[in-house]
């Protein structure tokens, strides 16, 4: 519940705070695990839904949600009192809801930030903090490609990907 009231306040502020040129994004990514997750998971991919502000010349901040799935590799095999049971566990789901930041340190070059929350939605997982550095190059009117680090610290370790992105900028 805190986690949900600290959101909150933070979009109210943002909106209160934000100049009249906003902008919705949307966009998708693919991405390979590191770290914990890399002998258990093949790939990642997932779309990523933003809605930002300029609130300082080439600086926007807003929010960003989405979903992302983390495939597993093979199928597992328990053995046991003389059964064989192969099964493939269903890819986990996760639904981030962080605050995302972007600047703009040359015409087509940007850094971005996003930091918040992972629901997992499946299993008896918990999430986790979520953050994601990024850069990103601007190719044409409203396409930016992307790549970037994202982790979510979670109870026992961290789940981390390196991603490849592209999202599509729906500018005023």
């Amino acid at each position: 519940m805190k986690k949900i009231l600290f959101f909150a306040m933070a979009f109210a502020a943002i909106i209160t705070k934000a100049q009249v040129n906003s902008n919705f994004k949307i966009g998708a990514h693919v991405g390979l695990p590191l770290g914990d997750t890399k002998d258990a998971i093949t790939v990642t991919t997932g779309v990523d839904v933003a809605y930002v502000w300029e609130v300082a010349p080439n600086f926007e901040l807003g929010i960003t949600t989405g979903y992302s799935a983390y495939f597993y590799k093979e199928a597992q095999r328990i053995n046991f009192m003389d059964y064989r049971y192969d099964f493939r566990p269903e890819p986990t789901s996760l639904v981030p809801v962080a605050l995302t930041t972007q600047y703009n340190i040359a015409k087509k070059v940007s850094l971005g930030l996003d930091l918040g929350y992972g629901f997992v939605l499946n299993g008896n997982r918990e999430g986790g903090f979520l953050y994601q550095p990024k850069l990103g190059v601007i190719i044409g009117k409203g396409n930016e490609l992307y790549v970037g680090y994202k982790g979510i610290s979670v109870k026992g370790g961290s789940v981390q990907s390196f991603n490849i992105g592209y999202a599509y900028s729906f500018r005023k």
